[in-house]
């Protein structure tokens, strides 16, 4: 019952985090000094929640049309 959760909204959130995080390292937010280093807490907190609010409601839906739980959108 929770596949579509992991396959349709979680890779979602986990590409959108991927990007944010590749678009941080890029502009230089990530290293210090030549060194790479962790982004802050609120700096991931406000990642999750921007990669949240990056779901559509037809990609929540096709998550779980695709697993075959059509009758759960009714």
């Amino acid at each position: 019952m929770c596949q579509p959760v992991d396959v349709g909204i979680n890779r979602s959130i986990k590409k959108e985090m991927t990007e944010q995080w590749e678009e941080w390292m890029i502009n230089g937010g990530g290293v210090q000094d030549g060194v790479a280093k962790p982004p802050a807490r609120r700096q991931v907190a406000e990642w999750i929640v921007g990669a949240y609010k990056a779901i559509t409601e037809p990609t929540a839906r096709n998550a779980w049309k695709k697993k075959g739980y059509e009758w759960f959108l009714n």
